[in-house]
């Protein structure tokens, strides 16, 4: 979904861009089945992997763009296949071979489909996209809603002479993080974690954190209570919790635990701060289970030691989050004893 907003973004600011998906890749390649650039006159979103592939792709894409411009009628090539190996001829020694989708796509034709699709997103119903290039690159599209929110569903690209059909499937499927703190280490981290399969809620409940975020970071909420905003997270939620107040963490990560619906959840802070918390949770009833889930400190352990600037701990909190996603929290997850109530 993060792909589309992005594409509706650039398309309303820009106006023209074309896309250029990864629809085939075979043997070793840099970047998987749809991974994209988004390419416009001056800009760039996104990367199919760097080096001379992606150099040649922005190349072509930008001619589209150039004839799309100057053409006198609109009926140029909207959408083209190009097939790479990606051997001596790019001078890139991976060996495989990668398939290219160049979507030509502008404002006024394609606002309405992405439209469409982000609201099926935004309700929790994945989307099929269908689209159909005739052999002289003329284009049909269409969206579909999904009954199952599964990429590999997509049955990928199909071709017919010059003519082609492409299908992705598209669904919310990154995994919910909620970032409880806009401070030096939250901002951080939220830009570390750009691009990355997690689908960020930023909450702050300052009316003007310190310091202050960059324009091009994600928006942040600011709810009158943090902790109870938590409560309303989605099941199996990740939650990370490095708020300006050591009380308002606490009122977080009680709550968390006590609504018992999360996949995992963080606290920043030091082994002391863990204990104390620990300690408190215990005393407020709840349960041992629960509070051996708290991960406290956070970041790989691995990585101790290598400093504390914020965008150090912020690379070892978004590994952790990578590797806690891949692998499953709960086997993620370091195990604490609980505190004893001295």
């Amino acid at each position: 979904m993060q792909g589309l907003k992005r594409l509706e973004a650039c398309l309303r600011r820009d106006q023209v861009a074309v896309r250029v998906n990864v629809a085939r890749a075979r043997g070793s390649v840099p970047r998987e089945e749809g991974a994209y650039i988004i390419v416009t006159d001056n800009d760039l979103s996104g990367t199919i992997g760097g080096g001379a592939l992606e150099y040649q792709a922005i190349a072509i894409a930008r001619d589209m763009l150039t004839e799309f411009k100057q053409a006198t009628t609109r009926q140029v090539p909207r959408a083209r296949l190009e097939a790479f190996p990606l051997g001596a001829e790019l001078a890139q020694c991976c060996g495989g071979n990668v398939t290219l989708l160049f979507e030509l796509m502008s404002a006024e034709l394609d606002l309405e489909w992405i439209s469409e699709a982000l609201r099926h997103l935004e309700a929790g119903t994945a989307v099929m996209i269908e689209l159909k290039a005739s052999a002289q690159g003329q284009i049909t599209r269409k969206v579909t809603p999904a009954s199952r929110p599964k990429r590999e569903d997509s049955p990928g690209l199909e071709r017919d002479g010059h003519a082609f059909r492409y299908i992705e499937a598209i669904c919310d499927a990154d995994t919910p993080l909620w970032v409880y703190g806009a401070g030096h280490v939250g901002q951080a981290l939220v830009r570390v974690l750009n691009d990355t399969p997690f689908s960020i809620r930023w909450i702050d409940e300052r009316p003007d954190p310190w310091p202050r975020p960059q324009e091009s970071d994600p928006s942040i909420e600011r709810p009158p209570d943090a902790a109870a905003r938590a409560t309303t997270a989605p099941d199996g939620a990740f939650h990370l919790i490095m708020t300006h107040s050591h009380d308002l963490d606490y009122r977080i990560v009680r709550g968390v635990l006590l609504d018992a619906r999360f996949g995992w959840l963080g606290l920043i802070g030091s082994e002391t701060k863990a204990t104390c918390f620990r300690i408190r949770l215990a005393r407020d009833g709840v349960a041992d289970a629960q509070i051996a889930r708290l991960v406290s400190p956070i970041g790989l352990d691995v990585l101790q030691g290598a400093g504390k600037a914020p965008a150090v701990i912020a690379v070892g909190v978004a590994a952790q989050l990578l590797l806690a996603r891949k692998v499953g929290a709960d086997v993620a997850t370091p195990t604490h004893p609980t505190a004893t109530l001295a």
